[in-house]
């Protein structure tokens, strides 16, 4: 794979990392306001109850992901996250009515269980608000390919802005979540991804479209990398999930989606049941909370800003197995450290520091063996394999947690995940395929 860096228009740089600087951390961001919320209404001792509602956010991503990569593909990132933007503003800006809308009142979680009714409306806005928000970052990763070339160094410095804008989100977030509930934290929300929305209005209209697939040129391409030949579809004909999944056929796009899903066992456990961790089983207040979320984006900052170095010293795959293992360490171990804000501190700083780098080597691996007019699909597909495991890993650690408690969630989560990644390792050692390239 060629490590030569193509110099792009800082024109063109610019607004992309200005987007990503909001959209990066909105995840993280949205993860908390809903983990605070849903803690607030339901009682800490119906855990699988709040599991099933936090992953309800990924269910419309995980199941329109392919239509979702089709748009990325004809319409182009930019266009994309602008519309997907604007949905995400409406959908933050409706939780704080809900808990009103069926008699309800915010932070009396001791009641018991809500209503069916809340239930239902809660778990719609959720999936509507995970899906535009899901993508107006899936959209900002898919112009990393689009329009800069897929370069570790320029997708390291797309993942460095975005953990910058994770620093100040969250410490944003946090007070007001403090200062005036579930609507300042929402309102803080909405803001934030209005910035980011208005970010990508500025990059230049000429990237709205990456221009249709070429099934020849992308076959032709793959052959000569030595993989399986696939067939691409034309744009015309329209989006398919057979034709998506054949991109599986290229061993680095299996291995990315494969350690896309072991990912989660850090991170599916990190934007969920972390938050409700630290509120109910430790204390912490929205602000400490915060703070901890600024902490891991400093770290995962100043790691990506070096994935253009590791990645010329190391092979890119085993970099990325290696930076996976961090974010599943720095979460498993969490309920060991008790309240030592420090050891906080330091257990997410290991994970930021494997989220800052395992996301940009994602992004290079994908952009350097798929053609150019299916880099929209490709990334939907990842984040498609990413949200699946966002909502099972959550659900899973939900059901152990009624059986052995939050804490041993973490832990049985963080072994199994562990034992996967070993397992898939010694796949890689024995490759042929993995044997010849970076």
């Amino acid at each position: 794979m060629s490590t030569e860096l193509e110099h792009v228009s800082w024109r063109v740089q610019g607004p992309i990392y200005g987007a990503a600087f909001f959209y990066g951390p909105l995840q993280t961001m949205a993860s908390m306001c809903a983990a605070l919320f849903v803690a607030g209404l339901i009682s800490v001792e119906l855990p699988f109850l709040i599991a099933f509602i936090l992953a309800s956010r990924q269910i419309l991503t995980v199941l329109l992901s392919v239509h979702s990569g089709a748009l990325m593909d004809r319409f182009g990132g930019r266009k994309a996250s602008i519309g997907f933007g604007a949905i995400a503003i409406v959908t933050a800006m409706i939780y704080p009515f809900i808990p009103g809308l069926f008699g309800l009142q915010w932070g009396t979680a001791a009641a018991g269980t809500p209503v069916a009714l809340f239930i239902t409306a809660l778990l719609l806005v959720q999936m509507a608000a995970g899906y535009a928000e899901g993508n107006t970052w899936v959209g900002s990763q898919a112009l990393v390919s689009q329009a800069l070339k897929g370069h570790p160094s320029y997708a390291g410095r797309m993942i460095f802005t975005a953990r910058l804008g994770g620093v100040l989100g969250p410490l944003l977030l946090g007070p007001a979540w403090d200062l005036w509930g579930s609507f300042g934290g929402f309102a803080v929300l909405a803001f934030w991804i209005a910035a980011g929305t208005g970010a990508t209005v500025f990059i230049p209209r000429r990237l709205e479209a990456a221009g249709p697939a070429d099934p020849i040129a992308g076959e032709a391409e793959a052959t000569q990398k030595g993989h399986p030949p696939i067939e691409t579809a034309r744009r015309d004909k329209g989006p398919g999930l057979a034709d998506s999944l054949k991109l599986l056929l290229l061993p680095a796009v299996a291995l990315v989606m494969m350690l896309t899903v072991l990912r989660q066992a850090g991170s599916g456990i990190h934007t969920s049941f972390y938050v409700v961790w630290l509120d109910k089983e430790i204390g912490l207040s929205g602000t400490l909370i915060g703070g901890l979320m600024s902490t891991a984006n400093v770290a995962s900052a100043l790691a990506a800003i070096l994935t253009g170095a590791l990645a010329r010293r190391f092979p890119h795959h085993w970099l990325l197995i290696a930076t996976i293992g961090m974010t599943i360490l720095g979460t498993a171990i969490v309920p060991l450290l008790g309240d030592v804000y420090v050891l906080l501190m330091m257990a997410i700083s290991i994970r930021g520091v494997g989220q800052g780098l395992n996301l940009p080597m994602m992004i290079t691996m994908l952009a350097q063996n798929v053609p150019v007019g299916l880099q929209g699909r490709v990334t939907a597909l990842r984040v498609a394999f990413n949200r699946g495991g966002g909502a099972l890993v959550p659900l899973a650690a939900g059901a152990m947690a009624e059986v052995v408690g939050i804490a041993g969630s973490f832990y049985i989560v963080g072994a199994v995940g562990g034992i996967l990644l070993v397992i898939l390792s010694i796949w890689v050692a024995r490759s042929d395929e993995f044997g010849r390239n970076r």
